[in-house]
C-alpha cells in the first residue's frame, strides 16, 4: 500500500466529506486512542495511572452497544486463516464493531444466504438498505451487473458502506464485461471509488485492495483518484440528499489497530492465533 499518495488523497477526501456535513466526533478519536493504547502500550508504567480509566470507557462503550443492538452478538474463535478464508469485512472483533456494522446496514450471513435464491425484482421500490444490499448481491450473481450497482450505490446513500463496497466490485465485472481488461485511465476511477468508504470510516475496505482490486490499485494514478474520489463523495451526498436523507458522515470502524495486525499476520503466512469474533444474529 503506498501511504505517501493515499494519505494525501484520504485528507482532501476527508475535508470534502465534513464540508458535505459529515461531523467526526471526538468520541471516535478517543476511542481510537484507547484501543490502540491497551493493544500497544500493555507493558508501558506510565499508562498504569490511567489503564483503569481506559478499561472503564471501554466497558462503557460496549454496554452501549450491547444496548442498541436487538439481539446479543454471540462470541466464537476462529484462527487468523479462517477469519481471512472468508471475507473479513463482515467479521467484528468486539461488540461495539458489531454494533457499528449494524448501523452501517452491514449483511448478516442469513441475509447473504437469502440472497443466493430470491428474485430480487420482488425487492423493487424497496428503501431498506439491508434488502437494497441483499438485492444488489443477487443480481451480481445473477451477472445482472448494471442493476447491481443500482442497488448497492443506493444502499450506500443510506449509509450502507459494505454496499457500496459492493457496487465498485459490480461496476468493475461491469466495464470488464463490457470493454475488457482494466487499463490505466480506468483503474482510477474504479479505485477512486473505495476511497469513499475508507474516507467515511471502513478501514476494512483494505480487504478488497488486496485481492479483488489489487491489480487496479497497482495501475491507479494517484491523482486521478484524488480528483474522483471527490466527485463520488460529491455525488453520494447529492443521492442522499434526493431521497430526502442526510449526507453519509465519518463514522470510524472500531478496532482498527486489531485489524491492522491481523491484516500484517494474514499476510505473513503466521496465521494460526486465535481470534475471538462476534457473530450478529
Amino acid at each position: 500500500m503506498k501511504f505517501t499518495w493515499k494519505a494525501t488523497g484520504l485528507l482532501a477526501v476527508l475535508v470534502l466529506v465534513l464540508v458535505c456535513g459529515g461531523l467526526w466526533l471526538l468520541d471516535s478519536y478517543v476511542e481510537g486512542d484507547v484501543d490502540s493504547l491497551q493493544s500497544a502500550h500493555q507493558a508501558d508504567p506510565l499508562l498504569q495511572p490511567y489503564r483503569g480509566a481506559m478499561a472503564g470507557m471501554k466497558a462503557q462503550r460496549d454496554a452501549d452497544a450491547l444496548a442498541s443492538m436487538k439481539k446479543p452478538p454471540q462470541q466464537r474463535k476462529l484462527t487468523v486463516r479462517e477469519a481471512f478464508a472468508g471475507d473479513p469485512r463482515l467479521i467484528a472483533l468486539s461488540v461495539e464493531e458489531a454494533a457499528w456494522m449494524d448501523r452501517h446496514h452491514y449483511p448478516k450471513a442469513a441475509d447473504l444466504a437469502a440472497a443466493e435464491s430470491i428474485d430480487p425484482r420482488q425487492l423493487a421500490g424497496t428503501r431498506d438498505p439491508r434488502l437494497l444490499t441483499m438485492a444488489g448481491s443477487a443480481f451480481k450473481k445473477r451477472g445482472e451487473y448494471m442493476l447491481a450497482m443500482s442497488q448497492n450505490f443506493d444502499a450506500g446513500a443510506h449509509g450502507a458502506l459494505y454496499a457500496y463496497q459492493q457496487g465498485a466490485v459490480a461496476e468493475r465485472a461491469l466495464y470488464e464485461e463490457r470493454f475488457g481488461p482494466t487499463n490505466r485511465d480506468t483503474a482510477g476511477v474504479l479505485r477512486a471509488r473505495l476511497e469513499v468508504p475508507l474516507a467515511l470510516g471502513d478501514h476494512t475496505v483494505q480487504y478488497l485492495m488486496d485481492t479483488v482490486m489489487a491489480d487496479v490499485d497497482a495501475m491507479a494514478s494517484p491523482k486521478h483518484v484524488q480528483i474522483q474520489s471527490r466527485e463520488f463523495l460529491r455525488a453520494l451526498a447529492e443521492d442522499a440528499r434526493l431521497q430526502g436523507l442526510p449526507p453519509p458522515s465519518v463514522d470510524p470502524r472500531p478496532n482498527a489497530a486489531q485489524w491492522n495486525e491481523l491484516y500484517q499476520l494474514s499476510r505473513s503466512g503466521a496465521a494460526d492465533d486465535l481470534v475471538t469474533i462476534y457473530e450478529r444474529q
